[in-house]
């Protein structure tokens, strides 16, 4: 498998170059794994992966009966950790999350848990909506949910179901569903501004006082400032006690190279040379950039451009983008990305 150093590679082609690393992360395990919580999974390759502690500790707070306000980052198992509860309870679980494009992956790991135990999942949103009721009625739809294990929707097809629910339970898409739901969770929590925050508060309150069951409530985010005052608001709504889970992110180690350009020294030279004229009119940090060689690296462009500013003649670093792409294209596992 051909790798390309992007070190050697730039340094082959004489650009210099910032250097930053960024260490990788990885969560805590747990010594159980995830089969020993649901047999079932034993037939998936995740049922003999080990859990990660806070996955586990998020499992226990919510067999205890809890809400659960998980902070832990990308990649961290989130969605397991309420998943797996759900379908070895048998709790009538309804996830939102802020776009159905966007929880994909979600969605499908949901499905394969669900099906080794016989549960179903259905995923749905506007677009979705109409899919299904141009196949099965409108009356066929609402029996599929009704009997439906998980749903998974986003915000905007929630609010709108649940404004028909407080105008008439008989317009509501998710009634049924509503009468026996027991676990409701809202994933991706810093996704949201403060205005759809307030939104989903009150939705979470409308929907725990409509159930016919006591609604245990999940609050899944990468961030959050203050999980201890969102635990009280939802101990307020539901009068269950809430649990604060905190976990770390599962990240690779991340290597950033900011491309100055190539002849940085001459520049660097010139730019010393052809500002001696201009000295007086200089701001300090720009006059210790061309005394300092790496302090002026860091600063190459504002330097440059506040010179040319001033009339100075100064040669900008060459940088040819095309150049330095096409060292990459034969390296077998690299992704490009445009921004």
């Amino acid at each position: 498998m051909v790798r390309v150093d992007s070190g050697v590679l730039l340094e082959k082609l004489g650009y210099d170059y910032l250097f930053f690393r960024e260490e990788g992360c990885k969560p805590e395990h747990a010594s159980i794994v995830f089969a020993d919580l649901l047999p079932e999974l034993s037939r998936l390759p995740i049922g003999g992966w080990r859990l990660y502690r806070h996955q586990l500790e998020a499992y226990e707070a919510l067999k205890k009966g809890y809400n659960l306000v998980m902070v832990s980052g990308t990649g961290s198992g989130k969605t397991e950790a309420w998943a797996i509860y759900a379908l070895a309870y048998g709790r009538k679980a309804l996830a939102v999350y802020p776009t159905l494009a966007l929880a994909n992956d979600q969605v499908r790991r949901l499905g394969e848990y669900a099906s080794v135990v016989g549960k179903n999942v259905v995923a749905l949103d506007a677009s979705r909506r109409s899919e299904l009721e141009k196949k099965l009625g409108r009356t066929g739809l609402r029996t599929l949910i009704a009997g439906a294990d998980i749903v998974v929707t986003n915000p905007a097809f929630l609010m709108h179901d649940v404004k028909r629910l407080l105008e008439s339970p008989s317009k509501s898409l998710l009634e049924p569903f509503f009468r026996r739901l027991q676990l409701l969770v809202v994933d991706e929590l810093d996704f949201y501004g403060p205005r759809n925050i307030a939104l989903l508060d009150a939705m979470i309150e409308i929907l725990a006082k409509y159930s016919g069951e006591s609604v245990q409530v999940v609050v899944l985010s990468a961030t959050l400032a203050n999980p201890e005052e969102l635990a009280k608001r939802l101990e307020e709504v539901t009068r269950r006690r809430t649990a604060v889970v905190r976990g770390k992110p599962f990240r690779v180690e991340n290597r950033v190279y900011l491309v100055l350009g190539k002849e940085v020294r001459r520049v660097f030279e010139e730019a010393r040379e052809r500002a001696k004229n201009v000295l007086d009119k200089l701001d300090l940090d720009v006059k210790r950039a061309l005394e300092d060689f790496n302090e002026f690296r860091r600063n190459l462009y504002r330097v440059v451009a506040y010179l040319q500013a001033l009339g100075v003649e100064v040669p900008s670093p060459g940088l040819d983008v095309v150049e330095i792409l096409a060292g990459y294209v034969e390296d077998d596992g690299v992704t490009l990305v445009f921004t």
